[in-house]
């Protein structure tokens, strides 16, 4: 069998390894959904979560990202997005500040809008039975990457 690629993001562990050891509390998880957060203007760049983290889902900005972000009409960066820069981890929030508003994470629209594409990644609440993504799972086999560690990862793949 070949090799096939596999979407490298935060699984938003119910028992996250980088929350545990960040020692600014820059990485937490929030009760109120379980998503794992993060505040970038807090993170002092340690780079213990990335370490931390089985799934390789952290990254590192070695040089300012904020030059290859799309700009609006008026040349500024989105408001609607952290401001990310130079020495910082990042991870992927589920775009949560998309989320918020009852939009779904640009990765997931994005996959919907390739030809052949809908369906690709859903988004969804785990807690509600009735949700789709839990639907999927009902239905389908699907894996978790490594839940011999214990931190109980929350993305799923079909196989």
């Amino acid at each position: 069998m070949k090799a096939a690629p596999v979407l490298v993001l935060c699984n938003h562990c119910t028992r996250p390894s980088c929350v545990r050891v960040c020692p600014t509390a820059a990485t937490w998880k929030r009760e109120k959904d379980g998503l794992v957060m993060m505040d970038m203007h807090r993170c002092i760049g340690c780079r213990y979560c990335i370490a931390a983290c089985p799934y390789g889902a952290r990254s590192f900005n070695w040089r300012d990202p904020r030059p290859y972000i799309k700009k609006d009409e008026n040349g500024e960066l989105p408001s609607n997005y952290p401001t990310r820069s130079k020495g910082v981890v990042e991870k992927c929030s589920f775009c949560e500040e998309r989320v918020r508003f009852g939009r779904m994470p640009a990765c997931v629209e994005a996959a919907n809008r390739v030809p052949g594409g809908e369906g690709a990644l859903t988004f969804g609440d785990l807690s509600k039975p009735d949700s789709e993504v839990r639907k999927i799972l009902r239905e389908k086999r699907t894996i978790c990457r490594r839940i011999s560690l214990g931190t109980g990862p929350n993305v799923y793949y079909i196989v």
